[in-house]
């Protein structure tokens, strides 16, 4: 479904989501695990448990809950991801235009007040490399 809430300065329409996603800054080993809410040709918007400042680059994955090695073991991360995988009807890949990986930069980290778990709602624009 495509999103047309809101009277925003969008570049494209948003396309609603429930899909887990996988994280890392550019150059980092740590992966964070997240919840894309919607995304479109040029930017996505998740939820996570990680503050992000704007500017930072990021690469962004779908999580795979099949594929334990993806998982993380003992950290914040692996507990959040076993959470969301053991989730009934938990966020998934249904949606067919979903990414398979991204470099993307954060625009905007927001505190969300109504959330538990993933507690910071997250934009960013994908990083398009140039020739």
């Amino acid at each position: 479904m495509v999103s047309t809430e809101g009277n925003d300065n969008r570049r494209d329409p948003r396309i609603d989501a429930n899909n887990a996603i996988t994280f890392s800054q550019i150059n980092k080993r740590e992966h964070y695990v997240g919840v894309a809410q919607d995304f479109s040709r040029s930017g996505m918007f998740f939820r996570s448990s990680r503050k992000l400042k704007p500017g930072t680059c990021i690469v962004i994955l779908p999580l795979n809950c099949q594929s334990t090695d993806l998982l993380w073991g003992d950290g914040e991360c692996g507990t959040v991801a076993a959470a969301i995988c053991a989730i009934p009807n938990a966020p998934d890949q249904k949606s067919k235009s979903f990414i398979n990986m991204v470099t993307a930069q954060v625009t905007r980290c927001e505190f969300l007040e109504d959330a538990q778990s993933l507690r910071y709602g997250i934009a960013v624009d994908y990083i398009r490399p140039t020739i």
